[in-house]
């Protein structure tokens, strides 16, 4: 039998050259001739609306691509009080807003935020930077005055002058054994909810807020196709939940007016790019963060565990925040409603999907405030939390698990924030900020993937559970939002649908 001769099988190797020694070709790259323009929507029921007439609905149709990630809401805000009472924004002028619904034009829901005012209020606390508050400050008028300042103890004696650690220059003289102590101990507040805008009774004012949300915040900042028509429903707060005022009366009053959704729009005039888009003969999707909201209250009772059931359905549930507030405190007019939250009162918690513990094990807490009572606001006005005296402090392992949570947004919701220790511990009485939650994110923040966990194929239970201490002493909502995953469906005739 004749032997066949065979040849060694030829190995590929794929090689990659060093960035070092890679140059960009000379091909010339063209780009596509395209216009970019602003478009203005008015309300449809263009009105002066209150507390009571609170409904706008904004339509919204065009025949070029809109830059949703771009969308900016104005309107004018003004103190109509019939008293001689101030209003304060409770964060910024989305205080306003209780509620943003994005409709199609069949009147069906694409998304909805509820409690919109709370949530704005958090996103922005936990996402933004420093130099973004202070801009935006311009814009929405949230607090962008903050108290950094390093820790310090000067004296001053009879004729001397001194310069702090602050650069500040103090004198005392011409009195005879004059003394002057400037002292602060432990250093700035950080973020503090008082700096917000404040209108005197008859002023207004107007403001251009950036609106949260998976529309508007589409995670890979996809243009909306031409011909894609959809409405902005608003629904306006409530006179004690919108604001913060000097004093309580009923003649207390809002009125907000003009209305308008200001979009960047893009013209493509490419006719070949146009053709290979073939938007009109195929169905297109896309994917945003949104947030599902349920509300819990907890007992009357100090100490002991509560489990809170949470009824949150997603195809990709991608983590849990709760925020505790004193309930007597959210329809007070003379109280921060929504900027001003609190972890005090909680020594532990964790979440439960089905059998399983988020994180696996509970995340303790400890503020050593056995003097703070949350019937009477928490710590003491003006008292700080964080000091040498205080004994076996850990707030570090909860606020660990919301920089997960919150790093893992995507797009603009994605952040650092501006919520140091202290801000993070404190009370209501002060700039308490603190909220608690988890990631369930299994492989951490990935910009290319959604992951998360399905709780709404099986119906997963999720609960809450929390360990309270002996100051928790009063009835407290617990409003808790789901971070979710929510696809946008277009139809190639333009119809508009939703799916979480």
């Amino acid at each position: 039998m004749e032997r066949m001769n065979e040849s060694p099988q030829e190995v590929r190797i794929n090689k990659v050259e060093p960035v070092g020694i890679k140059y960009p070709s000379m091909t010339k790259h063209s780009g596509y001739k395209a216009q970019r323009h602003l478009t203005s929507f008015n309300a449809e029921n263009a009105s002066t609306f209150t507390e009571s007439n609170n409904i706008c609905r904004i339509p919204c149709s065009s025949g070029s691509f809109l830059d949703l990630n771009q969308a900016v809401l104005g309107f004018q805000l003004k103190n109509s009080s019939s008293q001689t009472n101030s209003l304060q924004l409770d964060d910024c002028a989305s205080s306003v807003i209780s509620r943003v619904r994005i409709l199609n034009m069949q009147g069906g829901e694409l998304e909805r935020l509820e409690n919109y005012s709370l949530l704005s209020s958090k996103l922005n606390q936990y996402t933004r930077d420093f130099n973004t508050l202070v801009s935006e400050g311009v814009g929405d008028g949230s607090p962008w005055r903050y108290d950094f300042t390093p820790k310090q103890n000067a004296t001053i004696t009879a004729n001397a002058t001194v310069t702090t650690e602050t650069g500040m220059v103090l004198t005392v003289g011409g009195v005879a054994n004059a003394t002057m102590v400037y002292a602060n101990t432990r250093g700035g507040r950080g973020y503090n909810q008082e700096q917000a805008d404040i209108l005197n009774q008859g002023k207004s004012r107007h403001y251009e807020i950036k609106l949260k949300g998976a529309w508007f915040n589409p995670d890979h900042k996809n243009y909306l196709p031409p011909q894609s028509s959809f409405i902005l429903e608003l629904q306006f707060a409530s006179v004690s939940n919108a604001f913060r005022w000097s004093a309580n009366h009923a003649g207390n009053t809002y009125e907000v007016s003009n209305c308008i959704l200001n979009v960047p729009a893009v013209n493509i005039t490419d006719s070949d790019l146009l053709n290979r888009m073939n938007l009109s003969n195929r169905s297109i999707s896309w994917t945003g963060t949104s947030f599902s909201h349920v509300i819990n209250t907890t007992q009357n009772a100090p100490s002991g565990t509560e489990n809170l059931q949470l009824s949150i359905r997603a195809f990709v549930l991608k983590g849990l925040m709760s925020i505790m507030r004193v309930q007597a405190d959210i329809n007070s007019q003379v109280k921060y409603s929504n900027s001003k939250t609190t972890i005090q009162g909680l020594v532990n918690y964790s979440y439960q999907l089905g059998s399983q513990n988020y994180p696996q094990q509970q995340v303790d807490i400890n503020l050593d405030d056995s003097d703070a009572d949350l019937s009477t606001g928490g710590t003491a006005v003006n008292v700080r939390i964080l000091d040498g005296s205080k004994d076996a402090i850990n707030i570090s392992e909860a606020s660990a698990e919301i920089k997960r949570l919150i790093r893992g947004l995507k797009g603009d919701l994605s952040g650092h924030g501006i919520i140091n220790d202290e801000s993070y511990g404190q009370s209501i009485n002060n700039n308490g900020s603190g909220m608690i939650g988890v990631s369930l994110e299994p492989y951490g923040h990935d910009e290319a993937i959604h992951n998360g966990i399905d709780t709404a194929s099986s119906a997963l239970p999720v609960s809450l559970r929390l360990g309270k201490s002996d100051v928790n002493n009063v009835v407290c909502q617990i409003d808790t939002y789901g971070i979710c995953q929510v696809v946008f469906m277009r139809d190639s005739d333009g119809s508009l649908t939703s799916e979480f």
